[in-house]
């Protein structure tokens, strides 16, 4: 049987409690397509050798008053910091 937010959003939308919108369908599609690959993923667990500077240098983040900017530049507002 089909799971997912798209079956959600149909059955709002045939009990009357959502309307269709065409770009609330596209986001839909598009969250339905996420929800099918994840589907069964199984991360492996990294290794401290694989996690870099938050294996050994989190401590230094922690006393730092940047420890959000890393966060921060990824999300592209690097000038927040």
């Amino acid at each position: 049987m089909p799971q997912g937010p798209l079956l959600k959003y149909r059955k709002l939308i045939a009990d009357g409690e959502l309307r269709d919108d065409a770009a609330q369908r596209l986001a839909i599609e598009k969250l339905q397509l996420l929800h099918r690959r994840l589907q069964g993923y199984n991360p492996a667990k990294p290794s401290r050798f694989g996690l870099g500077i938050l294996a050994g240098g989190a401590s230094i983040l922690r006393r730092s008053r940047f420890r959000g900017c890393i966060f921060m530049a990824a999300l592209g507002a690097a000038n927040l910091c």
